[in-house]
């Protein structure tokens, strides 16, 4: 009897993989807005405002999700630029690049630019959470190999992002 619930089990697993294979935040922390969902391969954790995640090898890529507060979207992105900075990232400003887009029925703005010094490569995706300035910024950075190799996990936690509905 044993064997079947083993083979039954194992059979579930398989197919039925998306069961265990991410977590889901409700974020910001002190004022719950939206969910976001990130894949369990990544480590999430929640961090003391939003959830963060990353390839333990070496931390080759690493991803974060954070409330940035701003007037607007350009003061929300100063605020995201800090965040990378703090964690050793400089960018050429000469190179940025925005597009704008909708993300489940919410105004996002996705950022790229080119690294002055730090890791190799870094983006992030500012998405208006609430009117009024509140907004949730989506950051990756890594080596260019895990960024690569990772690419469909940052499309998955930015796609993720819902609203939660009151």
């Amino acid at each position: 009897m044993s064997y079947w619930i083993r083979n039954l089990a194992l059979i579930a697993a398989c197919l039925f993989p998306s069961f265990a294979a991410a977590h889901t935040f409700s974020l910001p922390s002190n004022s719950r807005s939206v969910t976001v969902t990130i894949p369990d391969n990544l480590e999430p954790v929640d961090t003391l405002r939003g959830a963060e995640g990353g390839v333990t090898e070496v931390r080759t890529f690493n991803v974060l999700v954070e409330p940035v507060d701003g007037a607007d979207a350009t003061a929300a992105a100063e605020e995201a630029f800090k965040i990378l900075m703090t964690r050793g990232i400089e960018i050429d400003r000469a190179s940025l690049k925005q597009t704008s887009r909708k993300i489940n029925g919410l105004d996002a703005t996705d950022f790229t630019f080119a690294i002055t010094s730090g890791r190799e490569v870094a983006s992030f995706t500012l998405v208006e959470i609430k009117a009024g300035g509140h907004f949730m910024a989506v950051l990756y950075y890594g080596s260019d190999e895990g960024m690569k190799a990772n690419a469909a996990a940052m499309t998955s936690i930015v796609e993720s992002i819902q609203p939660i509905k009151k």
